[in-house]
């Protein structure tokens, strides 16, 4: 009889997390026999330097809302941070809202558990990061000129939508993501040792319909520090 408790009570709790973690967007991941975990997510190309705006418009592609990014283009900023409030406002005219996600470089695994919980639901992620340590860019003099011309601003934005992990010991070895320089960066990787320098954080991209509890499993992580 002791036995049976124990069993009814782990079934109980196994029913009620599996039911705080229910997403309906986990029917859009895909999994493939590599261990690699992802999302479609279609690379538009930006026009001039509208990368924020433009991988907004592809995180609204991905949930089927169509919307341009010269639509969500605002000339008058030019800081990552204060382009994203923006987006935040414009996202509220399409029922969405954007929640960041802080990128804790000395506990950095923290970061990708919640990296992983959204993937897992679907949820893809805008992924802000200094360009100039980005290990797949190169820094050419032109590049250069651009940030002297533009006051030093070097940021760009991207989008996380997916991961992979060793089929053998189950660790974490890259981040799959989408860039906006057009459909042959649709579907790039980054190892994760590279993601902390670079990254100045992240934005979870989610419908204002979203279960709160899925928000609160993807958020979870962080709160188990406290």
């Amino acid at each position: 009889m002791k036995n049976f408790f124990c069993f009814l009570i782990i079934f109980i709790s196994c029913s009620l997390m599996a039911k705080a973690v229910k997403s309906p967007y986990s029917k859009k991941v895909k999994r493939t026999s590599s261990g690699e975990v992802y999302m479609k997510v279609n690379a538009e190309k930006q026009k001039g330097e509208t990368c924020n705006p433009t991988s907004m418009s592809m995180i609204l592609d991905y949930y089927g809302i169509y919307v341009s990014s010269r639509k969500l283009q605002k000339d008058s900023v030019d800081d990552d941070y204060k382009y994203s409030s923006y987006l935040r406002e414009q996202a509220k005219k399409y029922k969405m809202q954007m929640l960041f996600l802080p990128m804790l470089k000395d506990k950095p695994e923290v970061t990708y558990e919640a990296i992983i919980r959204a993937i897992d639901s679907g949820v893809p992620l805008q992924w802000l990061i200094n360009m100039l340590k980005a290990p797949d860019y190169d820094v050419s003099k032109k590049h250069k000129k651009y940030i002297r011309k533009n006051g030093g601003n070097d940021g760009h934005a991207r989008v996380f939508h997916g991961y992979k992990k060793n089929r053998r010991n189950g660790k974490l070895e890259y981040f799959i993501f989408s860039d906006s320089w057009g459909m042959k960066h649709r579907k790039k990787e980054i190892m994760i040792a590279d993601v902390p320098a670079l990254t100045r954080g992240f934005f979870i991209v989610i419908p204002d319909t979203a279960p709160k509890e899925l928000i609160e499993y993807i958020y979870e992580p962080y709160r188990k520090l406290k």
